[in-house]
């Protein structure tokens, strides 16, 4: 009698739905914090090794792109230097936290390719990871718009704490992201170029460089369905001592309850495929 080349399957063994086992994976990387936490600070002392200043390198870039940027714009939007600047560098700030999270997302299972061949470690180490290293950029970069508003103030009021929230609520919808972005990366490599290029494209249509009100009644068309433009406020306007807008909450809300819903739903199915598509 010939035997069957499938492996027998215990019919009394229940079989988790996909979201509970991408819950799993996310808890176990959870109870293990401390080692994403210690590589994240293990990459950036490695990143910055043998230079004067270290991570502070990237928050001088950056301050001196929005000074060369804010002197030429400034002039062009008929802004005074004085709103415009701090409006340009707390911008720069959220833009590149959330630009960043979703391209290094991209990588964030590839470029761990040798250690999960390796050792039987939660995914979802590597997606914590992703997100505590880039806000630990973010805290190098927001050095850069503390010094701007020192020159330059904006209000100090309670709309400034709701930063808090606004952070906070970002790295919860980044952690579904590089899950999801980086599990389909792994299948389809061309999703990292994809990704690049729509940001590069989505930096000049996002109100970073320009303020809102700029583009007239074109706004509903260009800012609202913006969802990038959404993401960067709940963190700008805060800085700014502004209070954010009910839309950008309404559309943040409805992005992390669809994008976690499928995130669990994907992660957990093909989870198990993702070592071998590395």
């Amino acid at each position: 009698m010939s035997e069957s080349l499938e492996p027998s399957k215990s019919t009394d063994e229940p079989v988790q739905p996909s979201y509970r086992v991408a819950l799993a994976d996310l808890a176990a990387g959870w109870t293990q914090r401390q080692l994403w936490w210690r590589l994240g600070l293990i990459e950036m002392r490695r990143r910055y090794r043998r230079t004067v200043i270290g991570p502070f390198w990237t928050g001088l870039s950056m301050a001196i792109f929005a000074v060369a940027v804010g002197i030429v714009f400034s002039n062009l939007w008929k802004m005074d230097m004085r709103d415009y600047l701090p409006f340009l560098t707390s911008g720069l700030v959220a833009w590149i936290l959330v630009s960043t999270i979703l391209t290094e997302s991209c990588t964030v299972f590839v470029s761990a390719e040798g250690l999960l061949k390796q050792t039987p470690l939660p995914f979802s180490i590597f997606v914590y990871l992703n997100v505590w290293r880039n806000l630990i950029v973010f805290a190098h970069n927001l050095t850069v718009f503390i010094a701007v508003i020192i020159i330059y103030p904006v209000p100090i009021n309670p709309y400034t704490l709701m930063v808090i929230p606004g952070i906070l609520v970002f790295a919860i919808n980044a952690v579904w992201m590089s899950m999801l972005i980086g599990m389909i990366a792994c299948r389809f490599r061309d999703v990292q170029p994809v990704v690049s290029s729509v940001l590069q494209i989505s930096m000049l249509i996002t109100p970073i460089f320009w303020p809102p009100e700029q583009v007239g009644d074109l706004r509903p068309f260009i800012v609202g369905p913006n969802v990038l433009y959404h993401f960067m406020n709940i963190i700008r306007a805060p800085l700014l001592g502004q209070p954010t807008e009910m839309l950008n909450w309404i559309v943040v809300g409805t992005i992390t309850v669809v994008g976690w819903t499928a995130a669990l739903i994907l992660f957990g199915r093909y989870r198990e495929r993702i070592i071998y598509w590395l």
